[in-house]
């Protein structure tokens, strides 16, 4: 290895274990500098992975609700995802126009399937009659929460909009 010369494309190699402390200076494109240590390095960079990791277990939960959802298309209307408190609620408003006793056992399936198949993303599944789904419809519509399956009504341009 004598006579080797470090070049731009060989790694940078940071080891929290012995080096947790030594500073490390990053330039972006717009070459601001930041100094960090290689420990705030490493811990910043398991939180992206494990960000990206949650975000993709999200889109799984929110397709496996969609899917349930079209399942029971003969008595749910809507079914949206808003944050409630430190976790995601999922709201399902029945075709009836009150609180239909009869999906209840179904939603809490769905619940314990959830609950078991996507630990990262904690959630409750709660059933709300139409009437309260307005107040929460302009939750959607106000982009702080997802429509998951149904037509709240408002047109293609709206939703991207």
């Amino acid at each position: 290895m004598a006579g080797r010369t470090k070049t731009n494309t060989d790694p940078v190699r940071l080891d929290a274990t012995k080096e947790g402390d030594r500073q490390v200076v990053l330039t972006p494109e717009d070459e601001d500098r930041f100094v960090r240590s290689c420990q705030w390095v490493v811990e910043t960079s398991k939180l992206g992975i494990s960000r990206d990791v949650w975000l993709r277990e999200l889109h799984q939960l929110l397709a496996h609700v969609a899917t349930w959802a079209e399942g029971n298309a003969s008595r749910v209307k809507l079914c949206f995802a808003a944050r409630r408190d430190d976790q995601l609620a999922i709201y399902v408003v029945p075709i009836i126009n009150h609180f239909d006793f009869d999906l209840t056992e179904e939603l809490t399936n769905l619940d314990f399937e959830l609950a078991e198949k996507y630990q990262l993303v904690p959630c409750d599944v709660i059933q709300i009659p139409e009437g309260s789904a307005s107040d929460l419809n302009e939750m959607v519509s106000g982009r702080q929460g997802i429509m998951i399956y149904g037509d709240d009504g408002r047109t293609q341009e709206q939703v991207v909009a």
